[in-house]
């Protein structure tokens, strides 16, 4: 009987170890299988992170090259600038600045005039006059003027209207040599030219047959001297004046010689008020041959 029991007991005990060894397992291989899901799942998570990781890196050397590229463009247009600049600097210096400089210039036209004359209607001849003027430094000025017209019968004529050598003294003088425009009076000097004159002619007194010379040739002493908030202008010229013309008239036009040795003196004195507005006046003199006392006055504005 006890040994029956102890058989059963012993036999009990052996299935008892063999199911809890075989729980055993059974739990062993449910952990592995969860540990061995939990790595995949990590594994999967540290994939995905890697390719987010690589977009970025990517993203950035797209970026990096970008700014790389429009740093070297903006360095590019620096250096650009950076020339131009020393290109304009090298340009105006002004221990560079030429002592010589030249300038030509000019003006031409055609006319028409009419009335109630008949015939009166009809295009006036043009005229071409090209300037040329010449400075070295503050010292001396060069400047000529040439006329080119054409005559009532289709010809051509040109003449010398001026071309005078002009030195600087200072701020208050200058001293002319050659053929100039007289001085006497305003016209000449300052209106005659056709793109300011706008009518036809000169006004009384001026052009031909006038009693105001058109131009000389001497030398003229002239300036400006400043007064206060106003200023004085002045000339004093001396030439050779104006001479008789093989038909009996006076030519006031000036000329390379000198037929009497007697000069011509004049001169013109301004004062201005107002910026705006001068008050003055001019004076010459000259013997003439040929004409009743042989003495030519005239007086202008």
């Amino acid at each position: 009987m006890n040994s029956t029991f102890y058989r059963t007991l012993i036999a009990a005990t052996a299935l008892s170890g063999v199911l809890s060894a075989n729980a055993q397992v059974e739990q062993s291989d449910s952990g592995a299988d969860q540990q061995a899901h939990a790595l995949l799942e990590r594994i999967e998570k540290l994939e995905a992170e890697l390719g987010d990781l690589r977009a970025k890196v990517l993203e950035s050397s797209v970026t990096a090259t970008k700014a790389e590229t429009t740093a070297r463009d903006a360095v590019d247009r620096i250096a650009g600038v950076e020339n131009q600049t020393n290109l304009i600097a090298d340009n105006t210096r002004p221990s560079e600045t030429p002592d010589t400089k030249w300038h030509l210039a000019g003006y031409a036209d055609v006319g028409f005039a009419g009335g109630d004359m008949p015939g009166s209607d009809s295009f006036l001849s043009g005229k071409l006059n090209p300037a040329f003027h010449f400075q070295y430094k503050d010292l001396l000025v060069f400047e000529s003027e040439f006329e080119y017209s054409t005559t009532n019968d289709g010809e051509t004529t040109s003449e010398l209207e001026y071309s005078q050598i002009d030195l600087i003294l200072n701020d208050y003088a200058v001293l002319i040599a050659g053929k100039y425009l007289s001085p006497i009076g305003q016209f000449q000097e300052r209106l005659h030219p056709s793109w300011i004159n706008k009518v036809q002619g000169a006004p009384a007194g001026f052009g031909h047959d006038g009693v105001q010379p058109s131009s000389d040739t001497g030398v003229q002493l002239r300036g400006s001297i400043p007064a206060g908030d106003t200023r004085f202008t002045y000339v004093v010229a001396v030439g050779n004046g104006p001479r008789t013309t093989s038909e009996g008239g006076v030519a006031l036009k000036g000329t390379g010689s000198d037929d009497n040795s007697d000069k011509s003196v004049g001169g013109r004195i301004g004062f201005f008020p107002l910026p705006f507005l001068e008050l003055g006046g001019s004076y010459l003199t000259a013997k003439v041959n040929g004409i009743g006392n042989d003495e030519l006055v005239s007086v202008g504005p």
